[in-house]
C-alpha cells in the first residue's frame, strides 16, 4: 500500500483500510460501538496520511500505541480511544 497524496486513497487502499479496521475493532471488543469505531477509523486514516507504509506496519503502530496507553495490549478499547474507564 502507497500513500498517493494526503487524504487521498484509492479504492483498493480505502478498502484494505477499511478491513484492517473491521477486524481491530473486532479484536478489541468494540464492533459494536460506533463512537469507539469511528476513533479506531481516525488513528488508521492518520497513519495512513503520515506515510505509514503497509498495513502491518499500522496495525505494529497501533498495538504499540495501544499496549502503552491502556497498560497492556489486552485493555479495553475504550480506554485506549480515549473514552473515559467508566464509560
Amino acid at each position: 500500500m502507497i500513500r498517493a497524496q494526503w487524504g487521498v486513497a484509492d479504492p483498493e487502499q480505502l478498502a484494505a483500510l477499511g478491513k484492517l479496521s473491521d477486524e481491530y475493532a473486532k479484536e478489541m471488543g468494540i464492533s459494536g460501538d460506533r463512537e469507539a469505531r469511528d476513533r479506531l477509523a481516525e488513528r488508521i486514516w492518520t497513519l495512513f496520511n503520515e506515510g505509514v507504509a503497509g498495513l502491518e506496519e499500522i496495525r505494529r503502530r497501533l498495538d504499540s500505541s495501544r499496549a502503552r496507553l491502556s497498560n497492556g495490549p489486552a485493555a479495553g478499547g475504550r480506554v485506549w480511544l480515549g473514552f473515559d474507564r467508566r464509560a
